[in-house]
């Protein structure tokens, strides 16, 4: 007597393959070339972002020099881009730590 040995989907897949028509392979691979391309495009996007990105933060850490030595020259207060007046801030009395 024969032992039938039962056939794993492993050696379903090692003893038989199946090809697809050539217009579906051709449309899959159309398909994954436009994604690769998009994904491209993506990190492109990405990597000029991080370059504005720290390009702004440079340009908060200019104003913010700026805005000091302005302080520094002219004393507190808020400034008018439009008109470039500052209206002083009114000095709060400093706290007595003796009280």
């Amino acid at each position: 007597m024969a032992d039938k040995k039962e056939k794993t989907m492993e050696d379903i897949a090692v003893s038989s393959e199946i090809k697809i028509d050539d217009e579906a392979l051709k449309e899959l691979k159309s398909i994954r070339g436009s994604q690769q391309g998009l994904q491209l495009e993506i990190g492109a996007l990405e990597a000029h972002k991080l370059a504005l990105v720290s390009e702004l933060q440079k340009l908060a850490e200019t104003l913010k020099t700026k805005m000091t030595a302005l302080e520094e020259k002219y004393g507190k207060g808020n400034l008018s881009l439009e008109t470039g007046i500052i209206t002083p801030l009114p000095e709060k009395p400093e706290e007595n730590v003796n009280s």
